[in-house]
């Protein structure tokens, strides 16, 4: 037989008396989006914030003991409107048998001239489990144009967990758009973008780690 403890909040991890070994998944926290600024008359768009990694592993009684200590890593904080780089996702831990760690923040642009691409960030790496995955990349964000010509951007995807996608891209054609909340656990944040707006545009938080473990008896 099994049972299921699931951990979005650090707190102890208990064995389920009887339990003779477990399977943990334990993932890191997203990052946040870049923000975005504007010079009233530019164009850009922030990346979006890497996901958390994920470790994988099956563990015996013995190697839990009586209890472990777990440790959920907090989201990433959002990038702001002054073109701030997002805050990374904190590390989820299952005591010291295995890491999750959390994705970098989503870069951001300042108060630029037209035409720019910022480059995407990595996720979070794993570490403790038989199986680590890396968390997905935070998307680029693009803008291009200003002034008077035609423009557009287009702020960088949250990177994807081992749990699903990470937040979607927004788009900006003569305006500033504030990125969009990721979902699903432990998911990268998105980007803001602003076109020839006079305010600029701010990312959104990554999502906090969590950890599923599956008990075996």
């Amino acid at each position: 037989s099994s049972g299921l403890q699931v951990f979005t909040a650090s707190g102890p991890y208990t064995p389920t008396a009887g339990m003779t070994s477990c399977l943990a998944i334990v993932t890191g926290a997203g990052g946040g989006g870049g923000g975005c600024d504007s010079a009233g008359s530019s164009t850009g768009a922030g990346a979006g914030g890497g996901a958390g990694g994920t470790a994988i592993g099956r563990y015996t009684a013995t190697q839990i003991g009586a209890s472990q200590v777990v440790t959920i890593g907090a989201a990433g904080a959002a990038g702001a409107a002054t073109g701030t780089t997002g805050g990374a996702g904190g590390d989820t831990t299952l005591g010291a048998l295995a890491t999750g760690g959390g994705g970098p923040g989503g870069t951001g642009v300042a108060a630029t001239a037209n035409q720019t691409l910022t480059v995407g960030v990595a996720g979070g790496t794993a570490s403790g489990g038989l199986l680590n995955i890396p968390g997905g990349h935070g998307a680029p964000g693009w803008a291009s144009g200003g002034g008077a010509l035609i423009s557009a951007g287009m702020g960088g995807q949250g990177g994807a967990s081992f749990w699903g996608g990470g937040a979607r891209s927004v788009i900006a054609v003569s305006t500033a758009e504030a990125g969009i909340a990721g979902t699903d656990y432990c998911s990268g944040g998105s980007c803001g973008a602003n076109v020839d707006a006079a305010a600029g545009a701010a990312g959104v938080v990554g999502v906090a780690g969590a950890i599923m473990i599956v008990e075996f008896f």
